[in-house]
């Protein structure tokens, strides 16, 4: 199960570029996550020895909770600057190319609210060329005719002839990493448009709008506890120093409610 991650964190020149690469590195250590996860379960007709996968689980977890944390910075960064929160919060509508189709209106200052595209249809290289994470594809919302290129050879993308996909996308721009600028076309991200098609409903990019995992927990099976809210630790009587969280015995995190566990759809 050959495996490749690869991210680059460029010094943020905004605040919005800040929120950017935050949600960046939290995709990627949730992925990382997932990887590590699927990984150790391969490992099961080996019959390592128990204390051996339980290490593996736990590196998995806290990947997981590395990303959470990446989340929470970005939390923490809008608490204190409002001016990010205004900028990564923006008013959305339901626009698109659809039967519900609305026309954009134009948001404060007249600047157009970001659209979201309920359609979209998947494109790949029609050389079937292979990128750090299998074939080269691309979701292109219906009605943008984005341009996209394979990242390997360059040729334009083309449908791949399958049913519509259904679900919730919007595009945002692209050309904040280092690779990007020096060579869009090479952007797995953009896929050489500068725009990144990013799912409203797990802030991914490139997803095709079916998520077959816990939203909650983004898989991982356990979230920050609501005690100590992922910190570990919680003010305790009569004393100067914070004690270990007695509802997750100091790891920070619980088994997800949503999911109960197991990483799935609720059901």
């Amino acid at each position: 199960m050959p495996t490749e991650l690869a991210i680059t964190l460029d010094p943020p020149s905004t605040d919005a570029e800040l929120l950017q690469s935050c949600a960046r590195l939290g995709e990627a250590l949730a992925s990382l996550a997932g990887h590590v996860r699927a990984w150790t379960e391969t490992l099961a007709p080996l019959r390592p020895a128990p204390a051996a996968l339980d290490r593996l689980h736990q590196a998995a977890d806290a990947i997981a909770e590395a990303a959470s944390a990446t989340a929470r910075a970005a939390d923490a960064f809008e608490d204190e600057f409002g001016d990010a929160r205004h900028i990564a919060a923006r008013g959305l509508a339901i626009t698109g190319h659809g039967p519900h189709a609305q026309s954009p209106r134009p948001q404060e200052g007249g600047h157009p609210v970001p659209a979201i595209y309920t359609t979209a249809r998947q494109y790949q290289c029609p050389h079937g060329c292979k990128g750090p994470y299998g074939k080269v594809t691309a979701i292109v919302p219906d009605g943008t005719g984005l341009p996209v290129t394979c990242t390997e050879c360059g040729q334009r993308l083309t449908p791949t002839g399958r049913a519509p996909l259904a679900g919730s996308w919007e595009i945002q721009p692209c050309g904040n990493t280092l690779s990007c600028r020096r060579d869009p076309g090479k952007c797995l991200s953009c896929k050489g448009t500068r725009q990144r098609v990013v799912c409203t409903t797990c802030q991914a990019s490139g997803c095709d709008g079916v998520h077959n995992f816990c939203l909650a927990c983004d898989g991982s099976r356990t979230v920050d506890c609501p005690r100590c809210e992922g910190e570990r630790t919680v003010p305790a009587d009569g004393e100067a120093e914070p004690v270990p969280c007695p509802d997750c015995e100091g790891r920070g995190r619980v088994t997800c409610p949503a999911c109960r566990g197991t990483g799935k759809p609720p059901r």
